[in-house]
């Protein structure tokens, strides 16, 4: 990569930039992410970024433009939630070749086919969020934004089946292929 990012960590971990006035670990110096029912010290925050640092740069490769700057995430607003970057995580996890393909479809959109699935993601995810954003109807579940996900991602991969993802809530969320 260029630079240690451990020893870059540690180093701001330890300056006075890098603690809070009560003497604690900023969130920015981790994860970014603030979790105050854990606690983990700076070597196991370090660890953590470490075993997941292949998958946070094909999300940032994800995000990058041709030019090589990077698109604002806070554009991407159907996929700016929690479960569908662990969801980018897990399917990169079984082919990063085809989670690029199937995300940056999802992401993006460009040239995408009705009969695709992940035309079918991208759409439920767009209208999910602005349909529960201004109350037309009632939240969707954590359960199946990962059942519609998964569906289409397998569906995706085994090229095959409905490109659409039918949802029932009394179904298990099937494993990623």
């Amino acid at each position: 990569m260029g630079i240690d990012y451990k020893l870059k960590a540690r180093k701001t971990a330890s300056s006075d930039k890098g603690r809070s006035q009560d003497g604690h670990l900023k969130a920015s110096v981790t994860t970014g992410v603030v979790n105050e029912t854990l606690s983990f010290t700076l070597d196991q925050k370090i660890d953590l970024i470490d075993n997941h640092l292949d998958g946070l740069m094909f999300l940032a490769d994800l995000l990058r433009n041709d030019d090589g700057t990077y698109r604002a995430f806070k554009s991407l607003k159907h996929v700016r939630r929690a479960l569908i970057v662990m969801m980018v995580f897990r399917t990169y996890w079984v082919s990063e070749p085809d989670a690029r393909t199937f995300w940056m479809d999802v992401f993006y959109g460009q040239g995408l086919l009705n009969n695709q699935p992940s035309y079918h993601l991208r759409e439920f995810l767009i209208n999910a969020r602005t349909s529960s954003k201004h109350g037309y109807k009632e939240s969707i579940s954590d359960h199946e934004y990962m059942a519609r996900i998964t569906r289409a991602w397998n569906t995706f991969r085994e090229k095959s089946g409905s490109p659409k993802s039918i949802y029932l809530k009394d179904k298990n969320i099937p494993e990623l292929r």
